[in-house]
């Protein structure tokens, strides 16, 4: 598990996050991803590797797409 901390930026970008810290606060309190972000002695924090796993199923999910729309034509 790596986590790196919402209020760091820069540290966020580095990882290849490019979600704004605001708006990883709003999926945390609303529970978009579990598991995503999470809470540690107050402090919110990123699980790089659940990142990874949001990004790959959405990848799948937009080739799926593709597929179908090419079958369309």
């Amino acid at each position: 598990m790596e986590l790196i901390p919402v209020c760091n930026k820069q540290a966020l970008m580095q990882a290849g996050c490019f979600f704004s810290p605001n708006t990883l606060r709003k999926w945390h309190s609303r529970n978009t991803h579990p598991g995503l972000v999470v809470k540690i002695g107050g402090r919110l924090f990123l699980d790089k590797k659940v990142l990874g796993k949001i990004v790959e199923r959405e990848v799948v999910k937009q080739r799926k797409r593709a597929q179908r729309l090419e079958l369309l034509k």
